[in-house]
């Protein structure tokens, strides 16, 4: 165990999954909590899709103290502001990095990180957020139909897991304060999110309750739903099943 300011840090050299791992874990009253590992054999990504866990890249989980239950909406568009802020450091080409609604993270339209955020609850108080974080940093899998990248190969340099964890974890720090002050910070974190994401017109394709929409990526709204603007008119999606790298 070691301790980085407010977070107590566990590393695992094999586990089945550091989102179940770290359910499993109380935190004290100071300190907030990561794990992370050096190879996960059931590690998942959202809606349930496998998570392909290569020797060699970040494989974190973090617990987090819940202070903002009225925004709690808006975290996984600001962890995708995170995970594109420590990422762009490394990038070659800072131009080519995007999110890709809500918080995957494209290079060259190539997935190269993404996460996962998942809640505990007591009745109708949330108790634990706990974010799940992927990013491919010596290599990346083979997904048929969706390209992948990593980091070393965008960034030519030696990556260190511990350091792109703990970059997080500070960036993390940085932004939740936002996700505190009601209904003020709203439209900011929506504005930070879209100045990092595709610009609008962008023509995009996705799979909404099994069926394939095409159209013009018109941004996100202020509840975080995604809009896109199909023959003049203006559609709005929650639950956005996939969004096709290859059109992007």
């Amino acid at each position: 165990m070691k301790v980085f300011k407010n977070w107590n840090i566990e590393h695992f050299e094999k586990i089945d999954s550091t989102m179940d791992e770290i359910k499993k874990k109380k935190y004290n009253a100071i300190n907030n909590l990561a794990i992370y590992c050096d190879e996960q054999k059931n590690g998942r990504g959202r809606g349930n899709n496998k998570w392909i866990s290569k020797k060699g890249n970040l494989y974190a989980s973090i617990k987090i103290k819940v202070n903002f239950p009225k925004n709690t909406f808006l975290l996984p568009y600001l962890i995708g502001i995170v995970m594109y802020d420590v990422l762009q450091n490394y990038i070659l080409e800072k131009n080519k990095i995007v999110i890709k609604w809500p918080n995957d993270i494209l290079v060259k339209k190539k997935k190269i990180a993404g996460s996962l955020i998942e809640m505990s609850t007591q009745g109708k108080k949330i108790q634990d957020i706990v974010i799940g974080i992927g990013v491919n940093l010596k290599s990346s899998p083979y997904i048929y139909d969706y390209k992948t990248t990593y980091l070393e190969k965008e960034s030519n340099i030696k990556t260190n897991i511990y350091k792109i964890l703990t970059e997080t974890i500070e960036c993390i720090d940085s932004w939740k304060k936002y996700l505190n002050d009601g209904d003020k910070n709203i439209k900011f974190i929506i504005y930070q999110w879209m100045k990092r994401s595709f610009v609008k017109g962008t023509i995009i394709k996705i799979k909404f309750e099994n069926k394939i929409y095409d159209g013009l990526y018109d941004g996100i709204d202020i509840d975080g739903s995604l809009k896109l603007l199909v023959k003049r008119k203006v559609m709005k999606f929650n639950n956005v099943q996939t969004i096709f790298s290859e059109c992007i």
